[in-house]
């Protein structure tokens, strides 16, 4: 409550200046509201007078108050802030990225911006070029996306990896984000198409008595091409099992994941390229143990062979006793290996 006072005091302060010692010349020519930062302070006061007023509310009903009232606030304060700086033209001449030519003109336009605080307006500078190409500096300095934050986006994304579109939509209104599943959908493949997911991985070490695992295998899933294959793989850290029935004891954090639903020649290649980003292979290469894990397939062998040449290659115990059952009805006995490596 105090951050949130200070913080509009402080837009306060800055809306009781005279316009000349705001933005002079560089300014929206647009209608300015002076009593803006002056009526958050009074709903902020209100928000606490209600709550010191109303000796009946409980403590659920209080927290239902405050997040509703804060929430409004931060909606508001937002806009104001965003307001402020984006009203302010370019300082230093400004060029076509495109052309590298002078703008030739510059106008103020109102658009909507989804935040995390709600859907805001920010009337903004954008310039145009002889050329028609047109340039908005202030939105990409924010670095929106169209008109979703950088924020909104990150969250967008992040509820779309372990959930279906409409359950992430849903998880997302409940966040005060409100978009269709068909709209989390589109933008997620749109905003990944860019995205260089290997910078983003941390190098891990391996620990006392630890050794690197690679588990891959193959499912059906949903695409806008229909039903495909899935090819997946996971390197993690783990200790050595004791038994079909010992429990998991993959380290926490350790699981990093590729998939795509192209061939699995692709599929070999991600893996490839993920494997060292995740440590794997950082020491001497023929001393360091990897176990890699499948069902069998021969697309999932072949990868191995390839990217960890060196690796102890291990049919998973659900389908290695499958194929066991399945060989011993037939009466051929157990499935031969495809090399003296890969075991059951």
């Amino acid at each position: 409550m105090k951050r949130l006072n200070k913080i509009i005091s402080r837009c306060h302060e800055r809306h009781k200046k005279p316009l000349h010692q705001r933005h002079t010349s560089s300014s929206c020519e647009v209608k300015e509201n002076p009593e803006a930062a002056q009526n958050l302070v009074d709903e902020m006061h209100d928000l606490v007078g209600d709550l010191g007023s109303d000796s009946s509310l409980s403590f659920s009903e209080a927290e239902q108050h405050i997040l509703e009232g804060t929430h409004a606030l931060g909606q508001k304060l937002l806009a104001l802030h965003a307001s402020e700086q984006a009203s302010a033209k370019e300082t230093e001449p400004v060029s076509c990225p495109k052309c590298e030519k002078a703008w030739r003109s510059w106008h103020p336009r109102e658009r909507q911006r989804t935040t995390l605080c709600g859907v805001i307006r920010v009337v903004r500078w954008v310039y145009h070029c002889d050329a028609k190409h047109y340039h908005r500096p202030w939105d990409t300095k924010q670095q929106l996306k169209g008109k979703y934050t950088h924020r909104v986006a990150e969250m967008m994304c992040r509820f779309a990896a372990p959930f279906d579109f409409r359950s992430a939509a849903e998880e997302l209104s409940r966040q005060g984000v409100i978009v269709s599943h068909k709209t989390v959908h589109k933008k997620v493949r749109e905003w990944s198409k860019d995205l260089r997911v290997l910078e983003q991985v941390e190098c891990q070490t391996l620990g006392a008595n630890e050794r690197w695992c690679v588990s891959t295998d193959g499912c059906r899933t949903n695409s806008p091409e229909g039903w495909k294959e899935t090819k997946v793989s996971c390197p993690y850290r783990d200790y050595p099992q004791l038994g079909p029935n010992s429990p998991s004891r993959a380290r926490p954090e350790s699981p990093r994941w590729t998939a795509n639903r192209q061939n699995a020649a692709q599929s070999g290649k991600d893996l490839y390229a993920l494997a060292p980003r995740s440590g794997i292979y950082q020491e001497d290469i023929m001393k360091q143990e990897v176990v890699s894990i499948g069902d069998g397939v021969p697309w999932i062998w072949n990868n191995s062979d390839e990217s960890f040449p060196n690796a102890v290659e291990i049919v998973d115990y659900m389908h290695a006793k499958s194929h066991y059952d399945k060989e011993q009805n037939l009466g051929k006995g157990l499935v031969s290996r495809h090399n003296s490596r890969r075991m059951f």
